[in-house]
Formats: C-alpha cells, sequence, structure tokens
C-alpha cells in the first residue's frame, strides 16, 4: 500500500480496508482501525478470523466463496453493510439479522440462507439484494422495511409479491424475476 513519496508499506494500524483472497495476515489482531474487510476464499476453504467478529471499528464486511463463518457474526453490532457471496460453508445456512440494528446494506447473493429478525431493521436498513438465494416466497417482514430504497429479490422463485410492496414510500429501485418459471406463468402482484 502506498502512503506516501518513497513508502511502498503502511503500518498495520494504519490500514482501514483490507482485502485477504485465500490467506489471512496471522497479525490481524494488529489492525485496529479497520473499517472495510473482505475476505474471498478462491482455491482453499478459509476460516473468518476470531477478530473480525471482535473488530469495535468495523463497519463493512464482505464474505465470498470458500468461506466458514460462525454464528456470532449476528453478534457485529457495528457492521453498516454486510455482503455474502458464493459462500461455500453449507453449515451456515441461517442468518439472524435482528441484532444488526446499524446494518444499512444486507446482501446475499448465490447463497442459500434462510434470514429471520429482518423487521429488527425497519428504522436502518435501506437497501436489500436477495438475489438467487433458493426464496419460494418474500418474508412479510420486507413490508415493514419503511427506509428501504433498494430491493432486488431476482433468480428466485418467488411468484407473487404483496401489493403491500407500494406501502414501502422510499423504495426507488426494485428487481424481481423468476430463476425458473416457465414463458406463459406470471409474476403477479397479490392482495393481502
Amino acid at each position: 500500500l502506498y502512503t506516501g513519496p518513497g513508502s511502498l508499506i503502511r503500518a498495520p494500524e494504519d490500514v482501514t480496508s483490507l482485502l485477504c483472497v485465500d490467506a489471512v495476515p496471522e497479525n490481524l489482531e494488529s489492525f485496529v482501525n479497520l473499517v472495510h474487510f473482505s475476505l474471498v476464499g478462491e482455491t482453499e476453504a478459509i476460516d473468518c478470523p476470531y477478530e473480525v467478529y471482535e473488530c469495535p471499528t468495523l463497519k463493512h464486511l464482505h464474505v465470498e466463496g470458500k468461506v466458514n463463518l460462525e454464528f456470532i457474526l449476528e453478534d457485529m453490532t457495528n457492521l453498516r453493510s454486510l455482503t455474502i457471496e458464493n459462500l461455500y460453508d453449507r453449515d451456515f445456512n441461517k442468518l439472524h439479522v435482528g441484532e444488526l440494528c446499524n446494518l444499512e446494506y444486507l446482501c446475499i447473493k448465490n447463497t442459500e440462507l434462510e434470514l429471520s429478525g429482518l423487521v429488527h431493521l425497519r428504522n436502518n436498513l435501506k437497501h436489500l439484494i436477495l438475489k438467487n438465494t433458493g426464496m419460494e416466497f418474500l418474508p412479510r417482514s420486507v413490508y415493514r422495511l419503511w427506509n428501504l430504497r433498494t430491493l432486488d429479490i431476482s433468480e428466485n422463485t418467488i411468484g407473487d409479491v404483496s401489493r403491500r410492496i407500494t406501502g414501502l414510500l422510499n423504495l426507488k429501485n426494485f428487481a424481481w424475476s423468476h430463476k425458473t418459471r416457465p414463458a406463459d406463468m406470471e409474476l403477479v402482484f397479490s392482495v393481502v
């Protein structure tokens, strides 16, 4: 990392963004000012280090590929954004987001992951992307996310969305497609 004339190295405590692919630095606890952390498992399965879960400055977490997560992810109350893509860890199949009260952006792509506690994010969540997650229906709690601006439920098997979605007055971007929809099947806004 370039920090000034003649310098190509930055001390761990000066790093605010860190991307780790297939390995994590042994001195991760020295990165005390991390704000953005990305962990990508491309060729080998890696564990998300415990230090990440305990980092009080961490606001943005991106996890992708062959990464093993712990359920203590749910205790990261300082997170503002969480992205989980192509998750390899089949044991991590349910995420309770109710305690992530500061979360503004939640993105889950190409990962079958059951969500619970969405209603507790109704005051802060602005962007919800649930793309290709195996969902068959939209959770009712989504209709109570009053500040939601973006909702992407594409590439799932959701055939019906309640007209209650019109109650999301801040919603500006809505993407909805059916992964296996036959040509003669229509996507329907249903009446509750």
